[in-house]
């Protein structure tokens, strides 16, 4: 019924799916050894080392109000104070950046992620401490314990992917770690 031309076509698929197949094949054993290679490092740079706090989740976390453009105004309100009051101080030894999350992305966020409903959304003041030792992230543990005890912040949920299962969230699938404390609530005012 296809004659030639459809056999022609159908070899042409095959060995185009075949060829996907194998280059996705190789794209997963590629990241499969980054990621063993990964945690073999990690391994070694951490060691024994038990870095942060556990991991402490907060299920019923949620903004004072489902108002995105409230709470955007509010964050605004406070980020000058939440970079120099919490930032600075916890990247000892490190460099840190801060941002406001941007408008775009907070409503994209809702609508995909939160089913609508903006009280959700956790991360409007954001920010990032970058270390480049075990050193200078138990520094900025340490910086944001101190913070929480002085009654500076209250840390509501951490999740900890330095440290393994049950104490921390472990890495990631591809191997990645870090520390992310996701929810400060600004008390300093």
């Amino acid at each position: 019924m296809w004659g030639a031309a459809g056999a022609a076509a159908g070899a042409v698929l095959a060995v185009a799916c075949i060829s996907a197949f194998v280059w996705a094949s190789r794209k997963i054993e590629a990241m499969e050894a980054f990621a063993k290679r990964f945690d073999a490092e990690s391994a070694e740079i951490l060691g024994a080392a038990v870095i942060g706090p556990p991991s402490l989740i907060a299920p019923g976390l949620r903004q004072s109000s489902s108002d995105i453009e409230t709470n955007m105004r509010a964050a605004e309100a406070v980020f000058a104070d939440f970079e120099t009051i919490v930032m600075k101080p916890l990247a000892v030894g490190a460099t840190y950046k801060c941002n406001l999350k941007e408008l775009d992305r907070v409503r994209e966020e809702i609508r995909l992620e939160y089913d609508g409903d903006g009280s959700l959304v956790k991360d409007l003041c954001r920010g990032l401490v970058v270390c480049d030792s075990v050193a200078s992230l138990q520094a900025a543990c340490e910086a944001l314990g101190e913070l929480a005890k002085q009654g500076v912040v209250k840390i509501c949920q951490i999740k900890n992917r330095l440290r393994d299962p049950p104490e921390g969230s472990g890495p990631t699938a591809s191997g990645y770690r870090d520390l992310n404390v996701n929810k400060v609530t600004h008390v300093w005012s």
